[in-house]
């Protein structure tokens, strides 16, 4: 199609001429070869995403005399993240930043297959359900709640 377009440019019935040939397929070449370096640069500048699967493997309430509660978080992912930081509430909506949590680790660095001991001394009411949001340096946040018995 685009041959009988070219012709009629050229004015003449006999085709196109080798050079003009020539000169279209290194035009096609170079744009394909743009397009595809252009997609392979995209492809290797993008920052792979953090496979994590953060889970809550156990919450435990200790009524000593810290009042102290233990959240164990795993990551079931292929990623590490750090915990960048625990909101503690008594609904959704108030969860507040909890100043001087505990880690074990205490890099607080969350190693893919392996979990992490968050320890919090807050005065706790049994009768209160709390809820927990546990944020990380790859912008996910993991959320819980827990009545203790």
């Amino acid at each position: 199609m685009w041959f009988v377009l070219l012709n009629r440019l050229h004015g003449s019935n006999g085709g196109i001429s080798p050079f003009s040939g020539i000169y279209i397929i290194l035009i096609i070449a170079v744009i394909i070869t743009s397009i595809i370096t252009t997609y392979s640069w995209i492809l290797i500048q993008r920052e792979p995403q953090a496979i994590t699967d953060l889970v809550v493997n156990d919450i435990q309430f200790y009524n000593n005399d810290s009042n102290e509660i233990k959240l164990v978080i795993q990551n079931q992912g292929t990623f590490d993240v750090k915990v960048e930081a625990v909101y503690v509430g008594t609904s959704p909506s108030n969860c507040a930043l909890f100043n001087n949590p505990t880690y074990s680790p205490s890099t607080q660095l969350l190693v893919a297959k392996s979990s992490i001991e968050i320890n919090l001394n807050l005065d706790w009411n049994a009768n209160c359900r709390y809820y927990f949001k546990i944020a990380t340096n790859k912008g996910q946040v993991l959320q819980t709640s827990y009545k203790p018995n």
